[in-house]
Order: structure tokens, then C-alpha cells, then sequence
């Protein structure tokens, strides 16, 4: 395969989501928002959705076996088969080296990273002039 794989990264409040879907819509890719996967999954049924629901109500990362099938499910579908721009994803090194691991087992990689830097005391003032 070929695909363009994209990764956005960048703190909340960075701006990552706000040009996440103009960067999608420019590459022609499916933009695949792992954090709105994930409240899915949490509002779903059973043992994932209990930890995934739990997860996010402490503000913590989900558990990581969780968030991998999530995005490998995803990244099976039709849509994605030209490539996918993440957002959100991954967050964490743990992560970043599954990700790696199974595009290599499908001879893929990454192509892009885009990382949103914006200094620390204007995230915050992004941050809390959300509320």
C-alpha cells in the first residue's frame, strides 16, 4: 500500500483542531478525530466503554489497547484506503511506536507530521477563554 498517512499534533487549545479539517480537505483524505472515537466508544455498552467513560471523566488518556483498536478499525475502512489525516493521535510515545509497528507490518509509515506549537501563556489564555 501507499497510503498518506498525516499525523496532527499539537497541544488542546493549540489550534490543531481548528485546521485539522482545511488540512484534510486540502490532501483529499478522511480526517479520523480519535477523541470523538473515543467518547463513542464510551457511550457505548460493555467493559471498553465502562474504562474509556471512566477515562475521560478523570480527564486522563484512555487505555491504550482500547485507542489502538479504535484507530486500526478505522484505518480498515473503505474511505481510508488513499490514507487519513489523525487528529489527535498519537498523544503518547507508547502509541506512536504501535502505530509505527503496524504500518511497518503492512509495509507503511508515516508521511507527514504537523506539529501546532503555540507558547505556553497563549495556550492558556486559548484554554480559558473557551469557558
Amino acid at each position: 500500500k501507499n497510503r498518506k498517512i498525516i499525523v496532527l499534533l499539537g497541544a488542546p487549545a493549540s489550534g490543531r483542531a481548528v485546521f485539522a479539517s482545511k488540512v484534510a480537505e486540502l490532501v483529499g483524505l478522511p480526517l479520523v478525530r480519535v477523541g470523538g472515537m473515543l467518547r463513542q466508544v464510551a457511550a457505548g455498552q460493555g467493559d471498553d466503554a465502562r474504562i474509556a467513560k471512566d477515562a475521560i471523566k478523570r480527564g486522563q488518556l484512555v487505555d491504550a489497547r482500547i485507542v489502538q483498536t479504535v484507530v486500526w478499525e478505522r484505518l480498515q475502512q473503505p474511505d481510508c484506503h488513499a490514507g487519513v489525516v489523525l487528529d489527535g493521535y498519537p498523544r503518547t510515545m507508547q502509541q506512536a511506536r504501535s502505530l509505527d509497528l503496524v504500518l511497518r507490518s503492512n509495509s507503511e509509515g508515516v508521511r507527514r507530521i504537523v506539529n501546532f506549537v503555540m507558547p505556553d501563556g497563549e495556550l492558556e489564555q486559548q484554554a480559558t477563554g473557551r469557558w
